[in-house]
């Protein structure tokens, strides 16, 4: 099953299509500032989000996203450049 769910995500976003959906991020409180940039980089494209913190104390990002595919993958890329964990959960 985890598997199954990490190729669906994956190649969800490849084929071009009008898309949206959850991206759930998770970093350390260290790393806000790099990940606010590039939220703010990407806002075009966010259509909500809601920030949390867990008990040991990370930083959650739960973000509703609404873009073509291409755009949204870039987004999670850029997360998970800025060491973030990262998944997309597509709403259709």
């Amino acid at each position: 099953m985890a598997v199954e769910e990490f190729l669906e995500e994956r190649f969800h976003l490849l084929p071009p299509h009008p898309c949206e959906g959850v991206l759930v991020v998770s970093y350390s409180p260290e790393q806000e500032e790099g990940v606010f940039k590039v939220a703010e980089e990407f806002k075009d494209c966010i259509v909500g989000k809601l920030h949390v913190h867990n008990a040991s104390g990370l930083c959650v990002e739960i973000i509703y996203v609404r873009a073509d595919s291409s755009r949204i993958a870039e987004l999670h890329s850029r997360m998970r450049r800025e060491r973030c964990r990262c998944r997309f959960v597509p709403s259709h």
